[in-house]
């Protein structure tokens, strides 16, 4: 993925500029072992900050009648937009809310299992936090419900949850408004926190070429000496395809985006997202506008353009920003 970005005002201290930057490169090698056995491992490469690193390292066991055990480092089991795989999202970042209360990749062992309407997962991990030397753990669990999921006929429902150990470590929101090479201004206030609780649920559903995705999620920090603070955010997402197309889904997820014809395929696209960490009176609360065109070149290169405009509130004032965002993906 390469990205180009250019913004204003409260993206960037007031002022205007441009930067560009090899956003994401990542090499995935699955081995099937045997009928039962099969691990992953997945390379990725951060060119902006030139760092490699191991963001799958997974054996998984399938010999169970619709049961599925993992061992290693892979995504917890927690929305709808995070388990989306970088390379299918409508939009070139992941909404506020997702960057915030969403885990990502950790260590641990889970159980997960689908019938043709059900989908669950759940499992046991350690936290990966590089600002403690206390061992945190997490329980995180998903369950999502497709009454029906034909191709180009969807409707999904799910329900996620997290309970999270922080052993009195400081708990803190610290984000850009979904422009990457901007400045992190969707922050909160520092909780020292025994307990951080998610909710996250989601809505989704494809009709045709239109599709609409929904998520709103909660953080619930059990301080430790203080009051208890809640978080909030939620987007509100919809695309049309131009060409006709339908996104596809399989357990639980949306995948790749295959063109009818030869010229390709486009989509606009839209996303109202909002993250509020006003409840300590102290954090801001965000408000991102975004529209934007994708062109599926095939199904190995895509083009996207996104247009953002942001409000930011504080307790006695407010600001705005302006960004366009611009990738060029490969995926092979």
């Amino acid at each position: 993925m390469w990205d180009s970005d250019i913004v204003d005002g409260i993206h960037r201290g007031g002022q205007s500029g441009s930067d560009l930057e090899l956003r994401d490169a990542q090499l995935t090698v699955v081995s099937k072992l045997n009928k039962d056995w099969k691990t992953e491992l997945q390379f990725d490469f951060e060119g902006k900050e030139e760092r490699l690193s191991i963001a799958d390292a997974n054996i998984k066991y399938t010999g169970w009648k619709d049961l599925k055990l993992t061992v290693g480092k892979t995504k917890e089991p927690f929305g709808l937009e995070k388990l989306t795989s970088s390379s299918y999202l409508t939009m070139i970042e992941e909404s506020m809310a997702t960057e915030a209360f969403a885990p990502s990749r950790n260590l641990g062992i889970s159980l997960s299992g689908d019938t043709s309407q059900l989908v669950w997962s759940l499992g046991l991990y350690d936290i990966d936090n590089n600002d403690t030397e206390h061992n945190l753990y997490a329980v995180t669990g998903r369950l999502t419900y497709a009454p029906w999921h034909q191709h180009g006929n969807l409707l999904h429902l799910g329900i996620a949850g997290s309970i999270r150990d922080f052993d009195g470590e400081k708990y803190k929101i610290d984000e850009r408004a979904e422009v990457h090479l901007a400045d992190k201004i969707v922050t909160s206030a520092k909780t020292a926190a025994n307990q951080v609780n998610l909710l996250g649920l989601e809505v989704a559903g494809v009709k045709g070429p239109f599709s609409l995705q929904v998520e709103y999620m909660l953080a619930d920090i059990n301080a430790e000496s203080s009051a208890n603070v809640n978080y909030t955010g939620y987007y509100l997402q919809g695309s049309y395809f131009l060409t006709g197309e339908s996104r596809s889904y399989d357990q639980g997820e949306f995948g790749k985006i295959k063109p009818r014809a030869q010229s390709g395929a486009w989509e606009l696209t839209t996303r109202y997202s909002v993250l509020d960490t006003q409840d300590n009176d102290s954090g801001v609360k965000a408000t991102n506008v975004t529209v934007g065109m994708n062109y599926y070149v095939n199904q190995q290169v895509r083009l996207m353009m996104n247009y953002i405009n942001t409000k930011l509130t504080k307790a006695v004032s407010s600001d705005t920003g302006n960004a366009f965002s611009f990738r060029l993906q490969y995926d092979f």
